[in-house]
C-alpha cells in the first residue's frame, strides 16, 4: 500500500539520556494498567521510544510516544496536542542524540520542518543518524524508478538552552534504477527488502531489492532457472561529504528462484572492521510445506566487492511454519540470529549466537515461550536492539495485547580492555592512569588486534573542567595522516603529545579517538573509535613550588586573514580586539585572564605587513601557579601547533600567525651579546680617534716649543720687514712670533682638537639616522615618512649652507681665505659633503689640529657667527622634531632594538650638551668686550686687506712696464 507523504520534520526531545545500561529487563505490561506497544526503537544507551497507535482509525496513526529510560522511569510526548487531529503520524525513528523523526501525511506548520518533498508513489520514507549523532541523519524515499536521499545537519541548542538551531539540508541526490527494473515488493509491501545502514567512517549504505521482468511462459516450470535472474539486491553508499553522488550501485546478490519471497532486513558495517554484511532470507512462496530454500549473510567492502557468501547453518523449524531471520554482528566477536517461526496464528521467537566462524551455535537465555500474534505483522510487533556494551533487547507484543522489554547479555568472545571496541588490545596511557607527567612530550601509543594504516579521523585530547557551560577544553586533535606514525610492528599508531597538552597539575584529561582514525591494512576498511567518557586519564600533582619568573612581554603576529579582518573593523571593534584576543589565550593555556593582558601597542611586521600585538604575561607571588617563562612556553606550543589546539577554534585566536609563535621582545643585553663584533669595531673605532686626538695634542704641543711658521690670532698687520719670509703665509703682512705671545696663541683652546670629536660623533650620529629609516621606521607607519621628510631636511639645509660659506663673498678675510682655499680645494669639498652631517664639522677647518695646513683655515669671526645660527636655525626645524621621532617611536613600538635606543640617547645629548655648551660660552666671556675685539679685529683684517690688495696691483703695474 503506498501513500502520498507530503512533509517530514524533526521534533526535539527535552530529556537527558543516562550513560547506564540498566534498563529494565523482563517486565511485561498489560493495557490496562500501562500503555500499549505498537512500534520500537532505541538509542546507543538504551533509551526506547515505545509508539502507541490509535485503535479508532481507519489508518492506524501515532498517538502517544512513551520514552522509557534506563533507570525504569518513562515520560510521555501526546501528539495530538502538538499537532492538529487530522494529522496522521504514520511513521518515527529514534534520532541521535535525543530527537525523535516523525512521518506526517499532512502539511503542517513547524518550525524544524525539512522541506524533503517524497516522490508520488513512495513505498516508504526511512531515516537514520549518522554513526556520530552531531554529523547530522540521512533521510530517504523509495519510488518506482530511484531512490532520493537527503542529507542534515542536526538542529543543536543554543547558549540559551531555549530555543534551538534550524536544520540545514548538507546534500541531496538520487539512485537511480538500472531500466526494466522496479522496487521489489511482496503483497504490496517494501518493509523487508530496503533498508539503511551506518558506516564507520561517517557515511550511509542503503540495500535494497529491485525486480527483473519475468519472460517465461506461464506453463513452463517454475523450477527452470536458467533465466535472467528475477531478484537482485544492490547496495549503494552515501559519502561523508557534501557531495550530491553516491557510490555505487553496486549487485550483491542475485537469485534465479522466482518463486521465493526475498527478505532484506539486517545490513550493518562489521564491529570488526572486516567489511559490511546484509542477512538475506529466501522463503518459498508457492507451498509453506517446502523448507526455506535458504539464509546466507553476505560480506562485501565499501568498494562493492563480494568477500564473502556464507550460508547459515540454522536448523530448520516444522514444514508447517515459516522462517525469517534478523541479524545482529556483536560487539566483542560473533553474529546473533533472531529466528521467528510464523504460523497463521502466531510467531515463536527463538535467539541463536556463534563466534565469527559460524561452526556452531548456542541458544541464547531469553525465555522460550516468546510469541506474538499475527504472524504477518510480525515486524511491525516485534523491535529490538543491541546497545553498545553487548546487551540486546527485546520488545514485542504478545497475543493478550501484553508487551515485554526483555534483555540478554550476549557472550565476549574478543577482550574489551576497556575501550568498547574489540579490535584495540593495550594503549599507553592507559585507562585511568594518574601519573601523566606534566608537560609531557610523550607519546600516545595505541595497539590493535590486526595489522593497520593510517586515516583521517581525528585523535583529540580535552581536559575536563568543573565548569558546566565549557566542561571540555581542547588541548589538541589531529588527524591519523598528519603527525602519527604506525611502528615496526604494524598495529600500533604513535601520535606525539604537545608539551602545552598536559599543563595542570592534577587535572583529568579525556581522550577521544574517531571512527576512522585507524583503516585495516588489508581491506582498507574503516576501524571504530574510542567514544566518550571511556579513555580518562590524570596528571601527576606538581612536587613543591614554582621558580619565580619576572614578567615577560613579546609578541603576536596576525595573519594576513587575521590582519584584513582587523583593519576592516570599526574603531570600537579594534580596540577590543587585543582584549578578547588575550582572554582567548587565557582560556586556551588556561591560566587567569589577569595573568596575560594586551600592553597597547601595535606595530607592522615588516617582513609581512601584518598586524603585531604585544602581549604581556606578568609574573604571580604564589609560586604554586605556573611562572611567566612556563607560561610562555605553553603558549609558544600553543601558537606553534595552533591548527591542531583550541586557538583553531577560537573566533580570535584563529587568525594568529602560527609561523610567528611567541616571540619575546629582546633584551638589549641579548641584543648587544648578539650584535657584540658591532659593538667591537665601535670600540675599536673609538680607541682609533683617540689615539688620533693624542697625536695632534701632542704634534700642537711640539710646535709651541718650536716653532716654525707664523700663526696668526687676530690679523696680518704690515711690519717693515720679516725674518722668515719664506715660511710666512703672507711675508709682507706677519706680525713676528714672540715667545711672550706663543702660549697664549697656540693654547689648548685656541687648538680645538674637541672638535674632532664632535665631528666624528655628528657622522655617526647620520649614520644611525640612516640605519633608523631602513631597518626601524617601518616598524611605526606614520613614523616612517617624517622621519624620512626630517633627515632629508636636515642633509640639504646642512648641505647649502656648507656651500654658501665657501662661495658666500667675505667681507674681512676673503684674500686669505681664497689663497687658504685654492691650496686646499679638495679638502674643501670633501668637507663639504661631511657637513651634510652637521654644519658644525666645517670648524674642524679652522681648530689648528696638529699644525696641519689644511685645519688653518682663517674663518673670520662673521663666518663662525655664521656657522653658529646654521647650527641654530638645523636644530629648530630638524633635530627637536627628530628627537620628537625617536620618543615616539619609543611609545610606540613594541620590539625596541639598539639602534633606536643609541640614537635617541645621542640625540638627546647632543642637542641637551649643544645648548649648555652655548649657554655656559655666553655666560663666562663677557658680551661688550667680546663684540668690541670682534669689531676690531674685522677693522683691522679690513685695513690689512686693502693695503694688501692695492700693493699686488702696483706689482702688477710695475711688471707691465718692465715687460
Amino acid at each position: 500500500m503506498s501513500r502520498h507523504i507530503i512533509y517530514l520534520f524533526i521534533l526535539l526531545i527535552c530529556f537527558n539520556k543516562s550513560n547506564a545500561y540498566n534498563i529494565v529487563i523482563n517486565r511485561t505490561f498489560g493495557e490496562s494498567d500501562y500503555f500499549n506497544l505498537d512500534h520500537a526503537d532505541s538509542y546507543d544507551n538504551g533509551t526506547l521510544l515505545i509508539g502507541e497507535k490509535a485503535s479508532n482509525s481507519y489508518f492506524p496513526k501515532f498517538t502517544e510516544i512513551h520514552i522509557i529510560f534506563t533507570n525504569g522511569t518513562n515520560t510521555t510526548i501526546d501528539l495530538l496536542k502538538l499537532f492538529n487531529t487530522n494529522y496522521s503520524i504514520i511513521q518515527f525513528n529514534a534520532l541521535e542524540p535525543s530527537f525523535i523523526f516523525l512521518v506526517i501525511d499532512q502539511q503542517v506548520q513547524f518550525s524544524c520542518i525539512i522541506p524533503f518533498n517524497p516522490y508520488d508513489l513512495a513505498f516508504e520514507i526511512n531515516a537514520i543518524s549518522n554513526i556520530n549523532s552531531k554529523a547530522g541523519f540521512l533521510v530517504t524515499n523509495i519510488a518506482i524508478d530511484r531512490i532520493k536521499w537527503a542529507k542534515y545537519t542536526v538542529p543543536l541548542k543554543l547558549a540559551n538552552n531555549s530555543t534551538i538551531s534550524k536544520i540545514s539540508k548538507i546534500s541531496e541526490g538520487d539512485i537511480p534504477f538500472p531500466s526494466n527494473t522496479t522496487p521489489y515488493n511482496f503483497g504490496g509491501e517494501t518493509l523487508k527488502t530496503y533498508t539503511l545502514f551506518q558506516k564507520v567512517d561517517g557515511g550511509y549504505g542503503i540495500a535494497y531489492c529491485l525486480t527483473y521482468p519475468n519472460n517465461l511462459p506461464s506453463h513452463l516450470d517454475s523450477n527452470i532457472t536458467d533465466v535472467a535472474p528475477y531478484i537482485t539486491v544492490h547496495v549503494a553508499f552515501i559519502p561523508n561529504s557534501n557531495t550530491s553522488k553516491a557510490i555505487g550501485p553496486f549487485v550483491i546478490y542475485t537469485t534465479r528462484n522466482f518463486s521465493n519471497i526475498v527478505f532484506l532486513d539486517s545490513c550493518q558495517s562489521r564491529y570488526d572492521s572486516r567489511g559490511n554484511e546484509c542477512l538475506i532470507s529466501e522463503i518459498n512462496a508457492n507451498a509453506r510445506n517446502l523448507p526455506a530454500p535458504g539464509v546466507v549473510k553476505i560480506t562485501f567492502l565499501s568498494t562493492g566487492s563480494v568477500m564473502n557468501i556464507m550460508p547459515i547453518p540454522i536448523s530448520t523449524t516444522s514444514s508447517s511454519s515459516i522462517t525469517l531471520y534478523k541479524y545482529f554482528s556483536l560487539h566483542y566477536g560473533g553474529d546473533l540470529f533472531i529466528k521467528y517461526s510464523l504460523t497463521n496464528e502466531s510467531a515463536k521467537i527463538l535467539g541463536y549466537y556463534s563466534d565469527d566462524s559460524l561452526n556452531s551455535f548456542k541458544q541464547w537465555d531469553i525465555p522460550e515461550n516468546l510469541t506474538i500474534m499475527a504472524a504477518t505483522e510480525v515486524y511491525n510487533r516485534i523491535s529490538s536492539g543491541l546497545m553498545i556494551n553487548n546487551t540486546f533487547w527485546l520488545a514485542l507484543k504478545d497475543v493478550n495485547k501484553n508487551w515485554s522489554i526483555v534483555t540478554s547479555e550476549m557472550p565476549r568472545y574478543l577482550k574489551d580492555v576497556g575501550f568498547q571496541n574489540n579490535l584495540i588490545t593495550s594503549s599507553y596511557p592507559g585507562i585511568n592512569q594518574t601519573s601523566i607527567n606534566l608537560y609531557s612530550n610523550d607519546s600516545l601509543n595505541i595497539t590493535y588486534r590486526n595489522p593497520i594504516s593510517q586515516s583521517f579521523g581525528n585523535i583529540s585530547i580535552y581536559q575536563i573542567n568543573e565548569s558546566d557551560t565549557k566542561p571540555l577544553l581542547l588541548r589538541q586533535s589531529f588527524s591519523g595522516l598528519s603527525y602519527c606514525t604506525i611502528l615496526s610492528d604494524n598495529i600500533t599508531i604513535s601520535c606525539p603529545i604537545l608539551p602545552s597538552t598536559f599543563s595542570v597539575p592534577a587535572a583529568s584529561y579525556m581522550i577521544l579517538v574517531d571512527n576512522g582514525f585507524v583503516q585495516d591494512a588489508d581491506l582498507q576498511e574503516q576501524i571504530r573509535g574510542i567514544t566518550n567518557g571511556l579513555w580518562i586519564v590524570q596528571t601527576e600533582s606538581h612536587d613543591g613550588p614554582y621558580t619565580y619568573s619576572e614578567q615577560i612581554s613579546g609578541t603576536i603576529l596576525l595573519s594576513e586573514d587575521g590582519t584584513k579582518y582587523y583593519n576592516n573593523l570599526t574603531s570600537e571593534q579594534k580596540d577590543l580586539f587585543p582584549i578578547i584576543l588575550c582572554e582567548e589565550l587565557a582560556q586556551s593555556i588556561p591560566i587567569i585572564s589577569s595573568r596575560l593582558y594586551f600592553s597597547g601597542r601595535i606595530n607592522i611586521d615588516v617582513k609581512t605587513s601584518n598586524k603585531l600585538f604585544e602581549i604581556i604575561i606578568t609574573d604571580s607571588k604564589n609560586l604554586s601557579q605556573p611562572n611567566a617563562k612556563q607560561i610562555m612556553e605553553d603558549l609558544k606550543s600553543l601558537i606553534g601547533n595552533k591548527f591542531i589546539t583550541i586557538l583553531s577554534t577560537l573566533p580570535h585566536t584563529i587568525y594568529i600567525d602560527d609561523k610567528h609563535q611567541f616571540e619575546q621582545t629582546p633584551n638589549l643585553w641579548d641584543e648587544i651579546s648578539e650584535r657584540k663584533y658591532w659593538f667591537i669595531g665601535f670600540g675599536i673605532g673609538l680607541i682609533i680617534l683617540f689615539i688620533i686626538y693624542l697625536l695632534a695634542r701632542h704634534k700642537h704641543n711640539k710646535i709651541k716649543q718650536k716653532p716654525e711658521k707664523c700663526f696668526y690670532k687676530k690679523t696680518f698687520l704690515p711690519i717693515p720687514k720679516c725674518p722668515h719670509d719664506e715660511k710666512c703665509l703672507l711675508p709682507n703682512n706677519c706680525i713676528k712670533m714672540q715667545e711672550d705671545y706663543y702660549k697664549e696663541n697656540f693654547s689648548a683652546k685656541q687648538c680645538r682638537q674637541s672638535v674632532l670629536l664632535t665631528s666624528c660623533l655628528s657622522l655617526f650620529h647620520m649614520a644611525l639616522n640612516i640605519l633608523f629609516i631602513i631597518g626601524n621606521a617601518k616598524d611605526v607607519p606614520e613614523l616612517y615618512i617624517p622621519s624620512i621628510v626630517f633627515f632629508s631636511i636636515n642633509i640639504g639645509l646642512d648641505f647649502i649652507f656648507a656651500v654658501a660659506i665657501f662661495t658666500r663673498k667675505k667681507k674681512y678675510s676673503k684674500y686669505y681665505f681664497d689663497k687658504w682655499l685654492i691650496v686646499n680645494l679638495k679638502w674643501a669639498a670633501l668637507f663639504t659633503v661631511l657637513s651634510s652631517a652637521d654644519v658644525e664639522i666645517l670648524l674642524i677647518l679652522n681648530s689648528h689640529l696638529g699644525g696641519f695646513e689644511i685645519f688653518n683655515a682663517p674663518f673670520s669671526k662673521a663666518t663662525r657667527n655664521y656657522i653658529f645660527w646654521c647650527k641654530v636655525f638645523t636644530i629648530i626645524i630638524d633635530s627637536i622634531p627628530w628627537l620628537i621621532i625617536q620618543v615616539l617611536y619609543r611609545l610606540k613600538t613594541i620590539t625596541y632594538q639598539i639602534i633606536p635606543l643609541i640614537d635617541l640617547v645621542i640625540s638627546c645629548m647632543s642637542l641637551i650638551t649643544y645648548i649648555l655648551i652655548k649657554i655656559y660660552g655666553y655666560l663666562h666671556e663677557p658680551h661688550n668686550k667680546r663684540t668690541t675685539e670682534s669689531k676690531k679685529d674685522d677693522e683691522e683684517n679690513e685695513i690689512g686687506e686693502e693695503k694688501m690688495i692695492n700693493k699686488e696691483k702696483r706689482k702688477e703695474e710695475i711688471n707691465k712696464y718692465k715687460i
